[in-house]
C-alpha cells in the first residue's frame, strides 16, 4: 500500500521564492501528495494567475502536476511565523481530507536534493531532524540544564542522552509520533510566559539580556524544536550537517539559511567584498523553472552569468589579497 505525505511551510514576503524553488525540487524528486503552504500578505503572480479557490477547504488550491496539489493558506496570527511551526502542521493534519501517514515541515528557504521515499524511510527510522552548525550542546551544558530546570515542574520528563543541537528548518513526523506537536506547542506555550514570540530570530526589540546566547531561550522556535527532541521516550533519527547542504556534496536538501538569500542575487556586490557564490546560489536557480515557472529565460541567463563572473572576480580577489583590508 502506498503511503501518504503531506509536506508544508510557511511564508511571507519574498520567501515566495523560496517556496516555489521547494515546490519544484519536491516535484522534481517524486513527491504525490499535498503541500500546504501558509502565507502572509500578497501571493505571487505564478500562485494567484493558477490556483483557484477550493470551498470544501478555504484554500487556494494549485495542481503542481498528476496526484500532487498545493495549497495556499492564509495564517492569521500575531506570533512571528517562525514560532507558528507546530500549530499550522496540526491546522493541516486536520484540514486534509485524506489520512496521512507522515506530515514533514521545511522553511522557506530549503528546497530538497534527494528522493522523496527517503524523507519517508527517515521518519520511520525516528523523529527527522538535522543537527544545526552549533552541534555538539552536550546533555550537561548549562543550556541545556536551563532548559529542563524550566520545564520539568510543567510534568516534562527528559531522557538526558542527546548531544545534538538541531536545526529548526526541517522536522519530519510520523503519525506514530504526532504527539510531539502537542507537545512542542505547549512548550511554546510555557515559553512565551518569559519572551515574547512575535520576533523574528535573534530576537529584535527584546531586553538587551535576552539577545543573548546565555539566555536559554534565545532561539524561540529551535530551542523549543530542542526541547521535544530531548523528551523522555521520543527516537529521534539525526543527521549531521551535510543533511542540509552546509557540507557539500549535500544529496538530502539544501539550506539557504542566514540573511542572505539566493534570489536577492546580489552576486557581484558580493564578490568584490570576497564572497563567492554558493553551491547552494547555483543549485537554487536550478529549481525556478519547472513545473511552477519563477522565472523567465531572460532572468535566469542574467543570474547564472552573474553568479558565473561572480566566481571568478572572488577567487581572483582572493588569489592577490585584492579585498584584503588595508
Amino acid at each position: 500500500m502506498t503511503k501518504q505525505s503531506i509536506a508544508c511551510t510557511l511564508f511571507e514576503g519574498d520567501y515566495h521564492w523560496g517556496v516555489g524553488a521547494l515546490i519544484n525540487s519536491l516535484h522534481a524528486k517524486g513527491f504525490t501528495g499535498i503541500v500546504c503552504v501558509g502565507y502572509r500578505g500578497k501571493l505571487p503572480p505564478w500562485v494567484t494567475d493558477r490556483a483557484q479557490p477550493d470551498a470544501a477547504t478555504g484554500a487556494l488550491r494549485l495542481n503542481v502536476g498528476g496526484a500532487f496539489d498545493a495549497w495556499f493558506i492564509e495564517v492569521k496570527t500575531k506570533r512571528h511565523l517562525t514560532n507558528y511551526k507546530p500549530e499550522f502542521m496540526l491546522e493541516v493534519w486536520h484540514r486534509v481530507p485524506h489520512q496521512a501517514d507522515y506530515l514533514f515541515f521545511f522553511d522557506a528557504d530549503i528546497f530538497i536534493s534527494a528522493r522523496w521515499s527517503y524523507f519517508e524511510e527517515w521518519a520511520d527510522a525516528g523523529l527527522a531532524l538535522v543537527a544545526d552548525g552549533n552541534t555538539p550542546l552536550p546533555v550537561n551544558h548549562p543550556i541545556r540544564v536551563a532548559w529542563r530546570k524550566h520545564y520539568e515542574p510543567h510534568g516534562f520528563r527528559f531522557a538526558k542522552t542527546n548531544d545534538y543541537h538541531f536545526n529548526g528548518g526541517f522536522i519530519g513526523v510520523s503519525r506514530a509520533r504526532l504527539w510531539t506537536l502537542d507537545a512542542w506547542i505547549k512548550i511554546q506555550t510555557i515559553m512565551e510566559g518569559t519572551v515574547r514570540l512575535d520576533l523574528p530570530i535573534l530576537l529584535p526589540g527584546a531586553p538587551d539580556w535576552q539577545r543573548d546566547r546565555t539566555f536559554k531561550f534565545f532561539l524561540t522556535d529551535q530551542d523549543a524544536m530542542n526541547i521535544v527532541a530531548d523528551l523522555e521516550g521520543l527516537d529521534v533519527s539525526a543527521m549531521g550537517d551535510e543533511g542540509m547542504g552546509w557540507k557539500q556534496p549535500a544529496v538530502f536538501m539544501q539550506h539557504a539559511c542566514g540573511g542572505y538569500k539566493p534570489w536577492r542575487h546580489k552576486y557581484l556586490a558580493r564578490a568584490i567584498k570576497g564572497e563567492p557564490p554558493t553551491g547552494i546560489d547555483f543549485l537554487f536557480w536550478q529549481q525556478v523553472s519547472a513545473p511552477l515557472p519563477l522565472a523567465d529565460a531572460a532572468m535566469l541567463k542574467r543570474i547564472r552569468f552573474s553568479i558565473a563572473l561572480s566566481r571568478r572576480l572572488a577567487r581572483l580577489g582572493r588569489a592577490f589579497n585584492i579585498f584584503r583590508p588595508l
